[in-house]
């Protein structure tokens, strides 16, 4: 579980996904089992339809 991630809400991050095998030579990560729903109270369902055009879309508006 990801804890205190309403401290970032309102604000900018990065969020990193590294494969399993180099996460877990890294010393200051845990080892990963499965991030399958961890987010998913974060989901907005009324968005998800534009998930498959979101980076195109931020793209346009970005380079108008």
């Amino acid at each position: 579980m990801i804890d205190n991630l309403e401290r970032f809400s309102g604000t900018k991050v990065e969020i990193v996904i590294r494969p399993v095998e180099e996460a877990t030579n890294h010393p200051s990560f845990a080892p990963i089992r499965t991030a399958r729903g961890r987010l998913k109270k974060y989901a907005n369902p009324d968005l998800i339809h534009t998930e498959k055009s979101a980076w195109l879309t931020v793209l346009k508006e970005k380079y108008k």
